[in-house]
Protein backbone atom coordinates (compact mmCIF):
# COMPACT_ATOMS: atom_id res chain seq x y z
CA UNK A 1 0.00 0.00 0.00
CA UNK A 2 1.41 3.36 -0.65
CA UNK A 3 2.28 5.69 1.62
CA UNK A 4 -0.87 8.18 2.20
CA UNK A 5 0.57 10.14 5.30
CA UNK A 6 1.84 13.60 3.78
CA UNK A 7 0.02 16.78 2.71
CA UNK A 8 -0.89 15.50 -0.72
CA UNK A 9 -3.51 12.87 1.35
CA UNK A 10 -4.96 14.84 4.50
CA UNK A 11 -7.32 13.51 7.11
CA UNK A 12 -10.65 14.04 6.73
CA UNK A 13 -12.95 14.52 9.64
CA UNK A 14 -16.63 14.77 9.64
CA UNK A 15 -19.13 15.94 11.88
CA UNK A 16 -22.93 16.69 11.78
CA UNK A 17 -22.55 18.60 15.37
CA UNK A 18 -21.54 22.53 14.55
CA UNK A 19 -19.62 22.98 18.04
CA UNK A 20 -17.66 20.20 16.97
CA UNK A 21 -17.42 21.57 13.85
CA UNK A 22 -16.02 24.97 15.03
CA UNK A 23 -13.99 23.30 17.56
CA UNK A 24 -12.13 21.24 14.77
CA UNK A 25 -11.69 24.43 12.81
CA UNK A 26 -10.42 26.32 15.80
CA UNK A 27 -7.05 24.18 15.16
CA UNK A 28 -6.29 25.09 11.94
CA UNK A 29 -4.95 27.24 9.64
CA UNK A 30 -4.78 28.83 6.37
CA UNK A 31 -8.02 27.45 5.55
CA UNK A 32 -9.34 27.52 2.02
CA UNK A 33 -12.67 26.09 0.70
CA UNK A 34 -12.75 22.98 -1.27
CA UNK A 35 -16.12 22.25 -3.86
CA UNK A 36 -17.24 19.17 -4.69
CA UNK A 37 -18.13 19.15 -8.89
CA UNK A 38 -21.10 17.65 -7.50
CA UNK A 39 -21.83 20.72 -4.35
CA UNK A 40 -20.51 19.48 -1.20
CA UNK A 41 -18.55 21.76 0.42
CA UNK A 42 -15.48 20.79 2.64
CA UNK A 43 -12.62 23.35 3.70
CA UNK A 44 -9.01 22.31 4.34
CA UNK A 45 -6.49 23.93 6.57
CA UNK A 46 -3.14 23.26 7.98
CA UNK A 47 -3.03 21.75 11.54
CA UNK A 48 -1.70 24.84 13.91
CA UNK A 49 0.33 22.48 15.77
CA UNK A 50 1.91 20.42 12.77
CA UNK A 51 2.77 22.52 9.50
CA UNK A 52 2.84 18.79 7.99
CA UNK A 53 -0.75 18.11 8.43
CA UNK A 54 -3.60 18.78 6.23
CA UNK A 55 -6.91 18.51 7.85
CA UNK A 56 -10.03 17.87 5.14
CA UNK A 57 -13.37 19.18 7.57
CA UNK A 58 -16.87 18.43 6.44
CA UNK A 59 -20.10 19.11 7.53
CA UNK A 60 -23.00 16.15 6.66
CA UNK A 61 -26.97 16.03 8.18
CA UNK A 62 -27.62 14.44 10.70
CA UNK A 63 -29.23 11.29 8.75
CA UNK A 64 -26.94 7.99 8.18
CA UNK A 65 -27.78 8.11 4.20
CA UNK A 66 -26.46 11.79 4.24
CA UNK A 67 -22.85 10.71 6.04
CA UNK A 68 -22.84 7.74 3.95
CA UNK A 69 -22.70 9.94 0.77
CA UNK A 70 -20.55 12.52 2.03
CA UNK A 71 -17.74 9.97 3.04
CA UNK A 72 -18.44 8.64 -0.07
CA UNK A 73 -17.58 12.28 -1.60
CA UNK A 74 -14.57 12.28 0.51
CA UNK A 75 -13.42 9.45 -0.28
CA UNK A 76 -13.27 10.14 -3.89
CA UNK A 77 -12.12 13.87 -3.49
CA UNK A 78 -8.79 13.37 -1.10
CA UNK A 79 -8.28 10.28 -1.28
CA UNK A 80 -6.91 10.44 2.10
CA UNK A 81 -4.60 9.17 5.06
CA UNK A 82 -7.11 8.30 7.27
CA UNK A 83 -11.00 9.26 7.85
CA UNK A 84 -12.75 10.23 11.50
CA UNK A 85 -16.37 10.84 12.24
CA UNK A 86 -16.80 13.74 15.05
CA UNK A 87 -20.39 12.09 16.55
CA UNK A 88 -21.97 13.75 19.90
CA UNK A 89 -23.76 10.75 22.48
CA UNK A 90 -25.73 10.49 24.89
CA UNK A 91 -24.89 7.83 27.72
CA UNK A 92 -26.36 4.64 28.46
CA UNK A 93 -23.68 3.01 30.90
CA UNK A 94 -22.52 3.98 34.52
CA UNK A 95 -19.24 3.87 32.42
CA UNK A 96 -18.93 6.49 30.88
CA UNK A 97 -19.59 10.55 32.05
CA UNK A 98 -20.46 13.68 30.29
CA UNK A 99 -17.48 15.01 28.71
CA UNK A 100 -15.80 11.80 28.17
CA UNK A 101 -14.68 11.13 24.47
CA UNK A 102 -15.12 7.43 23.53
CA UNK A 103 -13.66 6.08 20.43
CA UNK A 104 -15.79 3.78 19.14
CA UNK A 105 -14.14 0.33 18.49
CA UNK A 106 -16.77 -0.71 16.90
CA UNK A 107 -20.30 0.71 15.93
CA UNK A 108 -23.41 -0.97 16.18
CA UNK A 109 -26.11 0.55 14.15
CA UNK A 110 -29.76 0.55 14.17
CA UNK A 111 -30.89 1.82 11.15
CA UNK A 112 -34.19 0.53 10.53
CA UNK A 113 -36.61 -2.05 11.87
CA UNK A 114 -39.93 -3.64 10.94
CA UNK A 115 -43.30 -3.85 13.18
CA UNK A 116 -44.40 -7.15 14.14
CA UNK A 117 -46.45 -8.57 16.53
CA UNK A 118 -44.37 -8.50 19.42
CA UNK A 119 -43.56 -4.52 18.45
CA UNK A 120 -40.70 -3.29 16.80
CA UNK A 121 -38.15 -5.72 15.71
CA UNK A 122 -34.92 -4.27 14.86
CA UNK A 123 -32.11 -5.13 12.00
CA UNK A 124 -28.73 -4.11 13.50
CA UNK A 125 -25.55 -3.77 11.58
CA UNK A 126 -22.36 -3.25 12.94
CA UNK A 127 -18.52 -2.43 11.87
CA UNK A 128 -15.38 -2.84 13.52
CA UNK A 129 -13.08 0.34 13.67
CA UNK A 130 -9.41 0.20 12.03
CA UNK A 131 -7.32 -1.92 13.93
CA UNK A 132 -4.44 0.13 13.55
CA UNK A 133 -5.96 3.56 13.63
CA UNK A 134 -7.30 2.39 17.01
CA UNK A 135 -4.04 1.34 18.43
CA UNK A 136 -2.49 4.77 17.30
CA UNK A 137 -5.73 6.35 19.52
CA UNK A 138 -4.75 4.28 22.00
CA UNK A 139 -1.00 5.46 22.07
CA UNK A 140 -2.03 8.98 21.65
CA UNK A 141 -4.59 8.41 24.65
CA UNK A 142 -2.12 6.49 27.08
CA UNK A 143 0.78 9.24 26.25
CA UNK A 144 -1.26 12.26 27.81
CA UNK A 145 0.04 14.61 24.67
CA UNK A 146 -2.50 15.93 23.33
CA UNK A 147 -3.79 17.45 26.73
CA UNK A 148 -1.64 19.65 25.25
CA UNK A 149 -4.02 20.78 23.07
CA UNK A 150 -6.61 21.95 25.64
CA UNK A 151 -6.83 25.69 27.50
CA UNK A 152 -8.74 24.18 30.59
CA UNK A 153 -7.14 22.42 33.68
CA UNK A 154 -9.91 19.79 33.37
CA UNK A 155 -8.44 16.09 32.34
CA UNK A 156 -10.75 14.08 30.87
CA UNK A 157 -11.45 10.68 29.84
CA UNK A 158 -10.80 8.93 26.80
CA UNK A 159 -12.27 5.41 26.52
CA UNK A 160 -12.47 2.67 23.65
CA UNK A 161 -15.66 1.29 23.83
CA UNK A 162 -18.60 0.47 21.00
CA UNK A 163 -21.13 3.26 20.26
CA UNK A 164 -24.13 2.81 19.33
CA UNK A 165 -25.77 4.63 16.43
CA UNK A 166 -29.79 4.96 15.79
CA UNK A 167 -32.26 7.38 14.48
CA UNK A 168 -34.71 6.27 17.12
CA UNK A 169 -32.84 8.24 19.73
CA UNK A 170 -35.87 10.27 20.75
CA UNK A 171 -37.46 6.75 21.76
CA UNK A 172 -35.63 6.29 25.43
CA UNK A 173 -37.67 2.97 26.00
CA UNK A 174 -36.44 1.92 22.66
CA UNK A 175 -32.84 3.23 23.25
CA UNK A 176 -33.23 1.08 26.49
CA UNK A 177 -34.41 -2.00 24.41
CA UNK A 178 -31.32 -1.21 22.12
CA UNK A 179 -28.75 -1.29 24.85
CA UNK A 180 -30.12 -4.53 26.32
CA UNK A 181 -28.76 -6.54 23.13
CA UNK A 182 -25.95 -4.40 23.00
CA UNK A 183 -25.11 -4.11 26.66
CA UNK A 184 -21.12 -3.32 25.93
CA UNK A 185 -21.69 -0.03 24.16
CA UNK A 186 -21.52 3.28 26.43
CA UNK A 187 -23.06 6.38 24.07
CA UNK A 188 -25.74 6.40 21.92
CA UNK A 189 -25.99 9.23 19.19
CA UNK A 190 -28.05 9.83 15.81
CA UNK A 191 -24.85 10.20 14.13
CA UNK A 192 -22.49 7.68 12.60
CA UNK A 193 -24.12 4.89 11.04
CA UNK A 194 -23.86 6.01 7.67
CA UNK A 195 -20.02 6.84 8.05
CA UNK A 196 -19.19 3.68 9.41
CA UNK A 197 -20.96 2.12 6.97
CA UNK A 198 -19.00 4.16 4.24
CA UNK A 199 -16.36 3.03 5.92
CA UNK A 200 -16.59 -0.54 5.52
CA UNK A 201 -16.81 -0.40 2.05
CA UNK A 202 -13.62 1.10 1.96
CA UNK A 203 -11.63 -0.83 3.63
CA UNK A 204 -8.09 1.15 2.12
CA UNK A 205 -8.72 4.47 4.23
CA UNK A 206 -8.62 3.40 7.79
CA UNK A 207 -11.49 5.51 9.71
CA UNK A 208 -12.79 5.90 13.32
CA UNK A 209 -15.77 7.48 15.59
CA UNK A 210 -14.76 9.22 18.03
CA UNK A 211 -17.67 10.21 20.36
CA UNK A 212 -18.57 13.58 23.35
CA UNK A 213 -20.42 12.23 25.81
CA UNK A 214 -23.39 15.05 25.52
CA UNK A 215 -23.91 17.08 28.85
CA UNK A 216 -26.51 19.94 30.10
CA UNK A 217 -23.25 22.33 29.48
CA UNK A 218 -23.34 23.72 25.99
CA UNK A 219 -20.26 22.70 24.16
CA UNK A 220 -19.16 20.39 27.16
CA UNK A 221 -16.90 17.46 26.01
CA UNK A 222 -16.70 18.94 22.19
CA UNK A 223 -13.46 20.61 22.44
CA UNK A 224 -11.85 17.53 24.22
CA UNK A 225 -13.04 15.33 20.99
CA UNK A 226 -11.26 17.94 18.36
CA UNK A 227 -8.59 18.30 19.97
CA UNK A 228 -8.17 14.49 20.26
CA UNK A 229 -9.07 14.09 17.00
CA UNK A 230 -6.60 16.57 15.82
CA UNK A 231 -3.66 15.02 18.05
CA UNK A 232 -4.56 11.66 16.36
CA UNK A 233 -4.14 12.81 12.96
CA UNK A 234 -0.56 14.25 13.93
CA UNK A 235 0.19 11.15 14.73
CA UNK A 236 -0.49 9.59 11.63
CA UNK A 237 1.95 12.18 10.12
CA UNK A 238 4.82 12.06 12.79
CA UNK A 239 4.40 8.68 13.98
CA UNK A 240 5.82 7.56 17.34
CA UNK A 241 9.27 5.68 17.28
CA UNK A 242 8.16 2.14 16.36
CA UNK A 243 11.26 0.51 14.07
CA UNK A 244 10.36 -2.21 12.03
CA UNK A 245 13.12 -4.58 12.85
CA UNK A 246 14.59 -7.94 11.91
CA UNK A 247 17.71 -9.92 11.93
CA UNK A 248 20.16 -9.68 9.24
CA UNK A 249 21.44 -12.87 8.26
CA UNK A 250 25.07 -13.88 7.87
CA UNK A 251 26.60 -12.62 4.93
CA UNK A 252 23.77 -9.42 4.19
CA UNK A 253 26.21 -6.62 4.55
CA UNK A 254 25.42 -3.92 2.86
CA UNK A 255 25.35 -0.07 2.52
CA UNK A 256 24.97 0.84 6.62
CA UNK A 257 23.88 -3.00 7.64
CA UNK A 258 26.57 -5.06 9.78
CA UNK A 259 26.79 -9.32 9.28
CA UNK A 260 26.12 -11.09 11.76
CA UNK A 261 23.42 -11.77 14.18
CA UNK A 262 22.46 -8.43 15.09
CA UNK A 263 19.57 -6.15 14.78
CA UNK A 264 18.80 -3.64 11.87
CA UNK A 265 16.25 -1.14 10.85
CA UNK A 266 15.06 -1.73 7.65
CA UNK A 267 11.97 -0.02 5.41
CA UNK A 268 8.61 -1.02 6.79
CA UNK A 269 6.65 -3.45 4.38
CA UNK A 270 3.81 -2.28 2.38
CA UNK A 271 1.21 -3.26 3.79
CA UNK A 272 2.47 -2.73 7.52
CA UNK A 273 0.70 -0.01 10.02
CA UNK A 274 0.00 3.69 8.73
CA UNK A 275 2.22 4.75 11.14
CA UNK A 276 5.36 2.85 9.85
CA UNK A 277 4.63 3.97 6.34
CA UNK A 278 6.59 7.40 5.63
Amino acid sequence: MKNRADQRHPVVILTSDDVIYGRVRDHLLRLRSHRHRAGTLFESGEARTAARLTVALGMTATSGIDAALVAERAVAEFAPAAMFFMAVGSSVSDDSAPGDVVVGTRVYACPDGVNGTQGLLLRPHSWASSHELEQLARHVASSGSWLNLLVSGREPRVQFKPVIASDFTADRPLIWSIHEFREDAVSIGSQGAGFAGAAHLNPSVPSLTIAAIRSHVDGDGKKEAAAFAIALARRIIDPPGLPDTRPVQHGESKKGKRSGSELTTVPPPSGSPLWLRR
